[in-house]
């Protein structure tokens, strides 16, 4: 598993872009579901390529554009290098899934909670 974070999140006319760190992966593609880090207030998307996942680290500072995205309906892409991006199929599902189990679930801890209500309540 590698993880990668995302360094910037810009909302574009019609989709929402994210930049991840440098990294050499390639050949990726949706895994169409999400987790939470509950620690690094971050939600993860996951790529996966031929022989493991990459988790693609969404924390809290780039939230605001997220639920500006999720509120407009944008598709959501990560850029993987400047030839390569991927779409982040099912993000917005996946993503308004975490996000009514999280409110009110102390099994996320207080700090990811209040977080979570912070930003997307």
């Amino acid at each position: 598993m590698v993880r990668l974070e995302v360094i910037k999140a810009e909302l574009l006319e019609n989709r929402l872009e994210f930049t991840i760190e440098e990294s050499n992966v390639h050949s990726l593609k949706p895994g169409q579901r999400m987790l939470v880090d509950s620690d690094e207030l971050a939600f993860i998307y996951i790529l996966e390529s031929e022989d493991e996942y990459v988790y693609i680290s969404v924390r809290e500072p780039l939230w605001r554009q997220v639920k500006e995205a999720l509120e407009e309906e944008k598709q959501v892409f990560i850029k993987i290098n400047e030839k390569e991006e991927v779409e982040a199929v099912a993000f917005q599902d996946e993503l308004e899934y975490l996000l009514s189990n999280i409110e009110d679930n102390s099994n996320y801890g207080e700090k990811m909670t209040s977080a979570v209500a912070a930003v997307f309540q």
